[in-house]
């Protein structure tokens, strides 16, 4: 569905509402329409697989929906430096981190994607998360940044921190920070 912007999709469905004089759109009665219209322009879309193959595909998006948003506790133990008359050394108390459980290669998202462990001691996993970080907080100022601001927000801080994350989420980023 992702290979039909949003112009050619608006299209079809205006083609839809005119032919059938419906002046609002119902999922239900779009696909009763189009399921004996093969020759239609977006009938493969809907119809262009067996249902075997479309209900594992929507299998596989409740699986996704179902791990979405999930979290897991990690404790972040500081490394301790080889002892030496000449390095002074600070030890602070463990911090702990919430991180998604799991996270969907934006890479992998082409190919049917999926999710993996999250496994912060992976410089690409790690950089994978800093990257999707920092693409929310733009898209979240991007959209709710001027409201924020008409609310009487500093935004401020949500920008050096999308920031950051846009700078972690490079390797030359990630290894600095190492």
């Amino acid at each position: 569905m992702a290979a039909f912007n949003r112009g050619y999709r608006q299209k079809v469905i205006d083609d839809y509402l005119n032919k059938t004089g419906r002046n609002f759109f119902i999922p239900a009665e779009f696909i009763e329409w189009l399921s004996d219209k093969p020759g239609h322009r977006v009938y493969s879309v809907f119809f262009g697989k067996s249902d075997e193959e479309a209900a594992h595909e929507y299998r596989l998006s409740l699986a996704r929906q179902f791990v979405s948003g999930l979290r897991v506790k990690i404790t972040v133990t500081p490394q301790m430096a080889a002892s030496s008359p000449h390095i002074a050394v600070t030890v602070r108390e463990p911090t702990t981190f919430r991180v998604p459980a799991f996270m969907s290669p934006v890479s992998e998202r082409g190919n049917g994607g999926g999710y993996v462990p999250t496994d912060l001691s992976e410089t690409e996993g790690t950089t994978e998360l800093y990257r999707q970080a920092a693409g929310s907080l733009a898209a979240w100022l991007s959209r709710y940044g001027d409201i924020a601001r008409l609310a009487g927000c500093d935004v401020a801080a949500v920008e050096r921190a999308c920031g950051a994350l846009t700078t972690a989420g490079t390797i030359e980023g990630v290894e600095e920070a190492a």
